[in-house]
């Protein structure tokens, strides 16, 4: 993440940091301190992942007469799609005063699950090319020597699934998808 100014401006930020906000945060709002720890526009970690979650803000680096400051942000990501924006705090208080917003809005399209969302399915490509996809509760029947070329997951769109490495693991009929979960 970097945040850059319009040319003839300049950062004068000892200990600048930044967090995500609401995407209905006006400026004015910000301006006047809403961007602080447990005021109207701070999402948590139920929408973005620490830094920019957290309550003391994303660190940057210092900035006294540059027009970009940057934040290295190696592990962030959002959890939960919808608007946001990002707060400035040029202090890291993020109080009235010392905060603004960057006027970009972030439309976060994914969901990002570590679990199976409903409306996901298994598409199972056989030997020569055919395939067929079966969604949720439906069911499927192959012949014992029917040779399968590969299994792929079908994710409802915008979905993403954050699993690290995954497996398939053929279970009974009788397992429900609260027990696989």
């Amino acid at each position: 993440l970097t945040i850059e100014l319009p040319t003839d401006f300049l950062f004068n930020a000892a200990e600048p940091k930044a967090r995500v906000v609401r995407g209905d945060l006006s400026r004015d709002e910000a301006r006047a301190g809403e961007c602080a720890s447990g005021r109207l526009g701070v999402v948590g970690t139920e929408i973005v992942t620490a830094p920019l979650s957290d309550n003391l803000g994303a660190p940057m680096a210092e900035g006294r007469g540059v027009t970009n400051i940057p934040a290295t942000l190696s592990s962030t990501r959002f959890v939960q799609g919808g608007e946001y924006r990002i707060c400035f705090s040029d202090d890291g208080s993020f109080s009235a005063g010392h905060a603004d917003l960057v006027m970009v809005v972030l439309d976060v399209q994914a969901f990002v699950t570590n679990k199976l969302p409903a409306g996901h399915g298994v598409r199972i490509t056989f030997d020569g090319g055919d395939s067929v996809v079966v969604y949720n509760n439906e069911n499927l029947s192959m012949g014992t020597g029917e040779h399968v070329e590969k299994f792929t997951l079908e994710l409802p769109r915008g979905c993403v699934l954050d699993a690290g490495s995954a497996r398939l693991k053929v279970v009974s009929a009788a397992v429900t998808r609260n027990m696989a979960l």
